[in-house]
Protein backbone atom coordinates (compact mmCIF):
# COMPACT_ATOMS: atom_id res chain seq x y z
CA UNK A 1 0.00 0.00 0.00
CA UNK A 2 2.83 2.65 0.61
CA UNK A 3 3.04 2.67 -3.16
CA UNK A 4 -0.39 4.15 -3.76
CA UNK A 5 -0.74 6.84 -1.34
CA UNK A 6 1.86 8.44 1.32
CA UNK A 7 2.50 6.25 4.52
CA UNK A 8 1.67 9.67 6.78
CA UNK A 9 -1.87 9.40 5.30
CA UNK A 10 -4.15 7.85 7.77
CA UNK A 11 -6.52 5.18 6.42
CA UNK A 12 -10.11 6.40 7.14
CA UNK A 13 -13.51 4.50 6.27
CA UNK A 14 -15.83 6.12 4.30
CA UNK A 15 -18.90 6.00 6.62
CA UNK A 16 -16.70 7.84 9.05
CA UNK A 17 -16.44 10.80 6.69
CA UNK A 18 -20.02 10.82 5.35
CA UNK A 19 -23.29 11.34 7.29
CA UNK A 20 -25.18 8.33 4.49
CA UNK A 21 -23.73 5.98 2.87
CA UNK A 22 -26.14 3.86 1.27
CA UNK A 23 -27.62 2.43 -2.66
CA UNK A 24 -30.73 3.07 -4.32
CA UNK A 25 -33.55 0.78 -4.44
CA UNK A 26 -33.20 -3.14 -5.00
CA UNK A 27 -35.95 -4.38 -7.19
CA UNK A 28 -36.50 -2.56 -10.66
CA UNK A 29 -39.49 -0.62 -10.25
CA UNK A 30 -42.16 -0.37 -13.14
CA UNK A 31 -40.40 3.30 -14.93
CA UNK A 32 -41.38 4.86 -17.98
CA UNK A 33 -40.09 7.65 -20.70
CA UNK A 34 -43.07 9.91 -18.36
CA UNK A 35 -43.77 9.95 -14.69
CA UNK A 36 -43.98 11.83 -11.49
CA UNK A 37 -39.82 11.96 -10.39
CA UNK A 38 -36.65 10.95 -12.23
CA UNK A 39 -35.08 7.60 -11.70
CA UNK A 40 -31.48 7.38 -12.42
CA UNK A 41 -29.75 4.24 -13.15
CA UNK A 42 -25.55 3.67 -13.98
CA UNK A 43 -26.45 4.48 -17.51
CA UNK A 44 -26.96 8.14 -16.15
CA UNK A 45 -23.62 8.71 -14.52
CA UNK A 46 -20.77 10.06 -16.73
CA UNK A 47 -17.21 11.56 -16.01
CA UNK A 48 -18.22 14.80 -16.13
CA UNK A 49 -21.61 14.56 -13.92
CA UNK A 50 -25.27 13.14 -14.52
CA UNK A 51 -26.91 12.88 -17.85
CA UNK A 52 -30.61 13.44 -17.65
CA UNK A 53 -30.73 13.36 -21.86
CA UNK A 54 -32.35 10.03 -21.33
CA UNK A 55 -33.83 9.27 -18.34
CA UNK A 56 -37.03 7.17 -17.15
CA UNK A 57 -38.91 8.17 -14.51
CA UNK A 58 -41.49 6.79 -11.83
CA UNK A 59 -44.54 6.97 -9.86
CA UNK A 60 -44.86 9.40 -6.94
CA UNK A 61 -45.73 6.19 -4.65
CA UNK A 62 -42.95 4.60 -6.05
CA UNK A 63 -40.47 7.48 -5.48
CA UNK A 64 -41.37 8.13 -2.05
CA UNK A 65 -40.59 4.49 -0.99
CA UNK A 66 -37.40 4.67 -2.47
CA UNK A 67 -36.22 8.13 -1.09
CA UNK A 68 -37.22 7.05 2.52
CA UNK A 69 -34.05 4.68 2.19
CA UNK A 70 -32.08 6.81 -0.32
CA UNK A 71 -32.73 10.57 0.18
CA UNK A 72 -30.76 12.36 -2.74
CA UNK A 73 -29.53 15.90 -2.17
CA UNK A 74 -28.05 18.78 -4.09
CA UNK A 75 -24.42 17.75 -4.01
CA UNK A 76 -24.42 14.32 -2.43
CA UNK A 77 -22.08 12.33 -4.21
CA UNK A 78 -23.57 9.34 -6.72
CA UNK A 79 -21.36 6.62 -7.36
CA UNK A 80 -21.22 3.71 -9.22
CA UNK A 81 -21.14 0.16 -7.79
CA UNK A 82 -21.96 -2.66 -10.17
CA UNK A 83 -21.69 -2.67 -13.45
CA UNK A 84 -19.23 -2.10 -16.49
CA UNK A 85 -18.89 1.26 -15.01
CA UNK A 86 -18.22 -0.04 -11.91
CA UNK A 87 -16.15 2.77 -9.44
CA UNK A 88 -17.34 5.88 -11.52
CA UNK A 89 -18.25 8.61 -9.02
CA UNK A 90 -20.59 11.76 -9.79
CA UNK A 91 -21.65 15.12 -8.01
CA UNK A 92 -25.42 15.50 -7.83
CA UNK A 93 -26.43 19.21 -9.59
CA UNK A 94 -30.13 18.28 -9.39
CA UNK A 95 -31.71 20.31 -6.95
CA UNK A 96 -35.10 18.32 -6.88
CA UNK A 97 -35.08 15.16 -5.46
CA UNK A 98 -35.09 12.21 -7.55
CA UNK A 99 -34.70 7.96 -7.24
CA UNK A 100 -31.99 5.87 -7.80
CA UNK A 101 -31.47 1.83 -8.67
CA UNK A 102 -29.17 0.29 -5.86
CA UNK A 103 -25.97 -0.07 -8.98
CA UNK A 104 -25.95 3.67 -7.66
CA UNK A 105 -24.61 4.47 -3.89
CA UNK A 106 -25.30 7.44 -2.29
CA UNK A 107 -22.58 9.21 -0.49
CA UNK A 108 -23.36 11.95 1.98
CA UNK A 109 -20.28 13.50 3.05
CA UNK A 110 -20.40 15.80 6.16
CA UNK A 111 -19.56 19.18 3.88
CA UNK A 112 -17.60 20.38 7.50
CA UNK A 113 -15.04 17.67 7.23
CA UNK A 114 -15.65 16.65 3.46
CA UNK A 115 -15.93 18.16 0.09
CA UNK A 116 -18.39 16.56 -1.93
CA UNK A 117 -15.83 17.41 -5.39
CA UNK A 118 -13.17 16.56 -3.91
CA UNK A 119 -14.40 13.36 -3.15
CA UNK A 120 -15.72 12.63 -6.29
CA UNK A 121 -12.10 13.45 -7.67
CA UNK A 122 -11.11 11.31 -5.44
CA UNK A 123 -13.15 8.20 -6.31
CA UNK A 124 -11.81 8.87 -10.22
CA UNK A 125 -8.27 9.22 -9.37
CA UNK A 126 -6.06 6.26 -10.66
CA UNK A 127 -5.06 6.12 -6.84
CA UNK A 128 -8.46 5.31 -5.68
CA UNK A 129 -9.10 2.94 -8.62
CA UNK A 130 -5.61 0.70 -7.48
CA UNK A 131 -7.15 0.73 -3.70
Amino acid sequence: MSEVYPSTWKKILLSELCSKVTDGTHHSPVNESEGDYLYVTAKNIKFWGLDISNMTFVSEEIHHQIYARCPVEYEDVLYIKDGVTTGLAAVNHLKEPFSMLSSVALLKPIRTVLNPYFLKNWLNSPVAFKL
